[in-house]
């Protein structure tokens, strides 16, 4: 409950307290540690896009090109139309994006594919830096998910096929071992002029890796009082090289009604995190964090983590977890 403390089970002189502002405070005897502060965190889930989409017309859509400008969404030629839903920061989004784009070799003409971004706090410079990496043209941006919300899209990775009469025929979302298989055989049957009453349910069985989306939806926040959100508390930096210098910024907007002041960050043993420079950001204003390491000596993925301190009152203390992948090109071979 709200405000009230409550011993632990077989804790000795710990309590736990949720405070008014959901957060999770429990206060133990450890000397290096006496208080460990929880922010509890609830969300909301839209109908699944098969209530929603599934075999209606897909809509026609618009959308700035990153790199200057405009991407058409919807039904083109008489193959298959894959659109692709992504994120710059996620591990995931980039298992999926090179998967498709395997699957566009194997079917030249019959396949098409549209890439849409949902990065909201980045700029398109490095977005497009990103999407060249993994392959992915012509993307258009969607930083307010209006075309993802049309099909239903409320994580990143997610995709959306296209039956050849321009319906709206399967929507996938994550990434998971046998991906790239199981879409390949909805494309063949897509391709045999199945639509998606004749497509078999994906009961694969494997666990889906997707991550959340945070829209950018200002939180309630009370009168003045800032509010720091970060895209995403868990991001990819990318596969790299051993022992190569690495950059990776964390951007970061305020939400609330109140200039944002940041006081500390600091970066987990090998990792530097350099503070903003300037003013206290205003109101709907945005920073970042310039993280720099250098990658491990090994294959195999690494994580850092960033601990960032401000004067937003709810969460005072936020941190982010920062990996990658060392994949050197015999390893990969092999």
């Amino acid at each position: 409950e709200m405000g009230r403390q409550t011993p632990v089970p077989g804790a000795s002189e710990a309590l736990v307290e949720i405070s008014e502002h959901a957060e999770l405070l429990i206060l133990t005897n450890l000397t290096y540690q006496e208080e460990l502060l929880v922010p509890i965190v609830g969300f909301g889930v839209h109908s699944t896009p098969e209530e929603t989409v599934l075999g209606s017309d897909a809509p026609l859509a618009t959308l700035p090109r990153l790199g200057g400008g405009d991407v058409h969404y919807g039904p083109k030629g008489e193959g298959i139309t894959a659109i692709l839903f992504w994120s710059s920061w996620c591990r995931h989004s980039s298992d999926q994006v090179l998967a498709m784009e395997s699957l566009a070799r194997q079917y030249p003409d019959k396949l098409n594919l549209q890439h849409v971004s949902l990065d909201g706090y980045r700029p398109e410079e490095e977005i497009l830096a990103t999407a060249l990496g993994w392959n992915a043209k012509n993307v258009g941006h969607d930083p307010e998910g209006v075309l993802a919300q049309a099909y239903g899209v409320t994580t990143v990775p997610t995709l959306v096929l296209l039956d050849r009469g321009g319906r709206t025929a399967a929507v996938e979302a994550g990434y998971w071992n046998g991906f790239e298989k199981a879409i390949q055989t909805r494309i063949d049957l897509l391709l045999k002029g199945l639509t998606n009453q004749g497509l078999p349910d994906n009961a694969s069985g494997a666990a889906r890796r997707r991550q959340s989306l945070a829209w950018k939806k200002a939180p309630d926040v009370p009168l003045g009082q800032p509010a720091l959100v970060f895209e995403s508390a868990d991001q990819y930096t990318g596969t790299g090289p051993r022992q190569a210098p690495v950059s990776y910024r964390l951007h970061f907007k305020n939400l609330g009604n109140a200039p944002l002041e940041i006081e500390a960050a600091t970066g987990s043993p090998g990792l530097h995190v350099e503070l903003p420079k300037g003013e206290a950001i205003p109101p709907g204003g945005s920073g970042w964090l310039e993280c720099s390491f250098v990658s491990p000596g090994s294959d195999g993925l690494y994580h850092h983590q960033a601990t960032l301190r401000s004067n937003d009152p709810f969460r005072p203390e936020q941190r982010v977890r920062i990996w990658g992948m060392v994949e050197t090109p015999s390893s990969k071979d092999g």
